[in-house]
């Protein structure tokens, strides 16, 4: 990587950083019940980035934003979008996943409206999940095509998440309960836990033809070490 270009990757992410610390202390400064808004865009930071890639070039990933408790809890979380005088529910989760991505209209000229509960300091992590059918066995090709694709995305000319994620190499099966890797030589090995999740790092020269998990995981979240 050059010096140019190392310059400019370090001026995005404390440009990134500096605009969710600013979202953080938006979302976590009240002391009392309240609701706060936002711009959807800092809410949602980098979906733009994501829209504007080609369809067939982001179908097997997607984005996902999950707000967590710093202090107290999520009890009584809200979020609502706010465009054009209407309120719009989003569903979130009681984890804190957000169930359900702003469209480009609500993204670029709405707003977004949280409501959460007394003395909450809330927060806001941004990861990327497979788009691959809930199910209990997962075809290796399928997952390294997301994965590849997700990493190619990182890499355009778009920045998606480059801040982020600079080459996500881990799969976290939530709700997966255990799980197994079956190799393309036949071979098995049980897959590791890691916060209870099953996880699974490719290793190279060793292409795998299956994963087997206890349960159809709820989402497939690619990560960095």
């Amino acid at each position: 990587m050059t010096a140019t270009r190392s310059y400019h990757l370090l001026h995005l992410i404390r440009r990134v950083v500096l605009r969710l610390a600013v979202l953080g202390s938006v979302l976590g400064s009240a002391a009392h019940a309240e609701e706060r808004t936002v711009e959807a865009s800092e809410m949602f930071p980098k979906l733009e980035s994501y829209l504007a890639l080609p369809p067939d070039h982001r179908d097997r990933f997607q984005p996902r934003y999950v707000l967590y408790a710093k202090s107290g809890d999520l009890r009584g979380v809200e979020v609502w979008i706010l465009l054009d005088g209407r309120r719009t529910s989003i569903p979130v989760s009681e984890s804190g996943l957000i169930l359900r991505l702003p469209n480009r209209s609500e993204l670029t000229r709405g707003k977004v409206q949280l409501v959460y509960g007394d003395g909450a300091r809330i927060g806001l992590r941004v990861e990327l999940q497979a788009t691959l059918p809930a199910s209990a066995s997962l075809e290796g090709q399928d997952l390294e095509r997301a994965l590849a694709q997700a990493n190619e995305g990182i890499r355009s000319e778009a920045g998606l998440l480059a801040f982020l994620a600079p080459g996500l190499n881990r799969y976290v099966f939530e709700g997966g309960e255990y799980g197994e890797v079956i190799y393309s030589d036949g071979r098995r090995a049980p897959l590791p836990l890691i916060d209870g999740q099953p996880c699974y790092e490719p290793k190279q020269g060793r292409a795998i033809s299956l994963i087997r998990l206890g349960r159809a995981p709820t989402s497939i979240v690619m990560k960095t070490k």
